[in-house]
């Protein structure tokens, strides 16, 4: 059920700083601010119960041993080539166009309906507050809680979009300094 492109991209890497600032909520770190109210500490006592189902991405990427995808690099990269195991040629090539931003939809889990409206909404809003689109880019230029990247599938050739499978490796191409606004980026890899 896609809203506005074909695919949403995240990193597990994203999730897992998700999940990690689940847990200073509930252990009442303030280092962030005044504590996040509501949220219920017998439901979340393991963070790993917040899936990354909820947010629906369609392609999940994860570093490989070695690797190192920072959490949200994916907002700061342009496009994605899906390799295939010869590196003769890519088996996809998917264009990232702008960052998801977050509805109430998140807040309830997709395997039993059950609504939370602080986990994820209040973590991302007091984190991940980020343009979608600039007016520039064709966006509104309003800030919303995001997760995730929306992508387009390019054609390989005249009538292909090609596969990808999981376990493929990708490599990624960092949109340029000057067109990036994310405020985080100084360090992440290159």
């Amino acid at each position: 059920f896609q809203d506005e492109y074909p695919l949403l991209i995240a990193t597990q890497e994203s999730l897992s700083l998700v999940r990690n600032q689940l847990t200073s909520a509930l252990n009442s770190d303030t280092s962030q601010g005044r504590p996040i109210a509501g949220i219920d500490a017998a439901k979340w006592a393991d963070s790993s119960a917040l899936s990354i189902a909820r947010f629906r991405p369609n392609i999940v990427l994860r570093s490989s041993p070695g690797g190192a995808f920072a959490p949200f690099s994916e907002d700061s990269w342009e496009r994605i080539w899906i390799l295939p195991n010869e590196p003769s040629r890519s088996k996809a090539v998917l264009q990232l166009v702008a960052r998801c931003q977050r509805c109430l939809l998140t807040a309830v889990d997709p395997i039993t309906a059950e609504k939370d409206p602080s986990v994820p909404l209040k973590l991302l809003n007091r984190s991940r507050m980020r343009v979608k689109k600039t007016a520039s880019e064709g966006g509104n230029g309003r800030a919303g809680p995001c997760f995730g990247m929306y992508a387009i599938p390019l054609p390989l050739d005249t009538s292909a979009y090609g596969e990808l499978s999981t376990g493929d490796s990708v490599k990624v191409r960092w949109r340029p300094y000057s067109t990036d606004d994310e405020p985080d980026r100084s360090h992440l890899p290159t």
